[in-house]
């Protein structure tokens, strides 16, 4: 089940009931993540009475709690983007959702080659669902350095610099996207 199948009480009275709360906290953590903060307190709540009463916590008790947030914290981040995750398939995907758009302008993206910012919401939106990733994880990739092609090392005399980054809308121009599927692309009409 999860977190909209049932309310924040019925998941805490549920928490409540388990034998070994300790246990079933990463558990519960991973099905109801909209509740995590309430069941961290339970449990913190639980652990702590059982085990001391009013007395301040001890170290053990204070490792299982930072332990806990760590793993509600690993749970909740959005997952990291890499430039492995733009395979061939991803970008046949990607062809097949913006068809006006040639290869060329996935790989730049791919690249890092595209200022994040000039890229239209809709754009973004798309992109992040065919990656299978937050918006914000995929911005976060695309503000990352460029990259250099990996063959440019061998055609140059001297160490290769990767170029500054274009805005979307000259690497539409570039890629040849025509006119009217520019200004649609970047309207965010499509």
């Amino acid at each position: 089940m999860t977190s909209t199948e049932w309310t924040e009480d019925a998941v805490l009275e549920a928490f409540l009931l388990e034998s070994s709360p300790a246990d079933a906290l990463e558990r519960y953590l991973q099905r109801y993540p909209d509740y995590a903060e309430a069941l961290i307190d339970l449990a913190h709540e639980i652990a702590f009475v059982e085990t001391r009463g009013d007395a301040p916590a001890t170290s053990d008790e204070d490792a299982w709690i930072a332990g806990a947030w760590a793993k509600l914290n690993a749970a909740l981040a959005p997952k990291a983007l890499t430039a492995n995750d733009w395979s061939p398939t991803i970008i046949q995907q990607m062809q097949s959702a913006f068809t006006a758009l040639p290869t060329v302008v996935f790989t730049c993206l791919r690249d890092r080659k595209v200022l994040a910012s000039t890229i239209p919401q809709t754009i973004m939106g798309r992109l992040a669902e065919i990656l299978q990733r937050e918006v914000d994880a995929l911005k976060a990739f695309l503000e990352g350095p460029s990259v250099l092609a990996r063959s440019a090392a061998y055609k140059s005399k001297t160490p290769p610099k990767a170029a500054d980054k274009i805005s979307f809308e000259d690497l539409l121009k570039d890629a040849g996207v025509s006119d009217a599927d520019r200004r649609r692309l970047l309207d965010g009409s499509e």
